[in-house]
């Protein structure tokens, strides 16, 4: 009985921390500035890097939209590509390099080559942007400002529309995407907490970027690559008024592939990467390093909910089979703040997204991924793999 205790207060102790902070970053997204700081008059000299394989039915729109506002280089990293990437890149205005390394293939080696390429005449910041990508304004520039003055890593806001026509599961999981990316950054950039990295719309300082470790086949290269900045006490800033913008796949098959290597690779390093660096920010009282890896260790929300769900039915099971009432206010209690919150989450910033009436899909939503979760214990997502854009 006491293994069974310990098992249980340490899977509860989990779900509190982590459902607590999902519940404080909402609070606290709500106090967040919503205006940038005024203009800099800083000038540094930036280069855009976008990795690239593959991608000829989107490249040249990402890169006429981007020099038409950004005066800065525009690098193509052509990676193992078997199409006309390169051409258009080129022909679209951008310097292209080509990489072919059937072996080490992924967007952290693409990166690294990149980075090498530029050593030769470094620039002041390195900026990071996929291929489908297009930028809002001048964010870019503020990007690039930003990273230079504060001498960090910058994250923009990485926003993924909805193709027309959209599935209702598929406007839940928008919903979802954007509480990810601007709502839980924003109330830790109001706690004055480093953020997580999401792939584009990143700026870091040449000193920074220039000894990172990014050849890698990690198939979440980005998260690994936040997580060892803040280890060395370097943490990505949210700066949510510079934004990047793609679309989410049509394709089913494209959704799903893209959505089981994200979550599997968040579910990954949260075993080998964020409990590690919780007990390494407890023995150092590094206070942005703890709440680094509790917001890393915040499970996939339908998977967050699958196990609040079934921990509180597991705690009525308790009580009527055995009488014990031990875990059943904790458990009912972890359940109704999640809700809560979720549901001001939705009321605050959700509604463009999905109506009243559509929030009826969201249980549908998460028992369709049960397969997804099974998949990571079956047959887990370990090589990295392209989305198949739309054209």
């Amino acid at each position: 009985m006491i293994i069974v205790d310990i098992i249980g207060y340490s899977i509860f102790g989990f779900l509190t921390v982590t459902t607590g902070l999902f519940a404080l970053e909402i609070f606290c997204s709500f106090f967040g500035s919503k205006a940038p700081s005024s203009a800099s008059d800083a000038r540094p000299r930036s280069t855009v890097l976008i990795p690239a394989h593959n991608e000829a039915c989107v490249i040249a729109a990402t890169i006429k939209d981007l020099i038409q506002k950004f005066d800065g280089q525009v690098l193509v990293i052509a990676d193992n590509c078997n199409d006309d990437t390169a051409i258009i890149a080129r022909d679209a205005g951008a310097n292209v390099i080509e990489r072919t390394d059937g072996d080490n293939r992924g967007k952290g080696f693409a990166l690294d080559f990149g980075i090498s390429h530029l050593k030769s005449d470094p620039p002041d910041v390195v900026m990071i942007l996929d291929a489908d990508c297009v930028t809002e304004n001048d964010s870019m520039k503020r990007l690039a400002q930003q990273a230079y003055m504060s001498k960090r890593p910058v994250q923009a806001l990485n926003l993924m529309d909805n193709p027309e026509d959209t599935s209702l599961k598929q406007k839940v999981a928008a919903f979802a995407f954007y509480v990810k990316n601007y709502v839980r950054p924003m109330g830790l950039k109001t706690l004055g907490l480093p953020c997580q990295l999401t792939g584009t719309g990143m700026a870091f300082p040449w000193t920074l970027i220039s000894e990172a470790k990014l050849a890698s086949a990690n198939i979440v290269e980005d998260m690994k690559f936040g997580i060892d900045l803040v280890s060395a006490g370097k943490g990505a800033m949210f700066y949510p008024y510079a934004t990047v913008n793609s679309t989410f796949p049509s394709d089913e098959d494209a959704i799903k592939s893209q959505r089981t290597r994200w979550e599997h690779g968040h579910l990954y390093s949260i075993f080998t990467e964020a409990l590690p660096m919780f007990f390494k920010g407890i023995v150092r009282l590094n206070v942005p390093t703890i709440m680094f890896a509790i917001d890393l260790a915040i499970l996939p929300l339908s998977l967050l909910t699958m196990t609040l769900v079934g921990f509180f039915a597991l705690s009525v099971l308790t009580v009527t089979s055995m009488g014990d009432a031990h875990y059943l206010f904790w458990s009912l209690t972890l359940l109704c703040v999640f809700i809560f919150w979720s549901l001001v989450a939705w009321a605050v910033y959700g509604r463009k997204y999905l109506s009243l009436s559509e929030l009826v899909a969201i249980p549908f939503y998460i028992l369709a991924k049960i397969p997804l979760y099974f998949g990571f214990f079956k047959n887990r997502e370990k090589e990295w793999k392209r989305t198949e854009r739309d054209a």
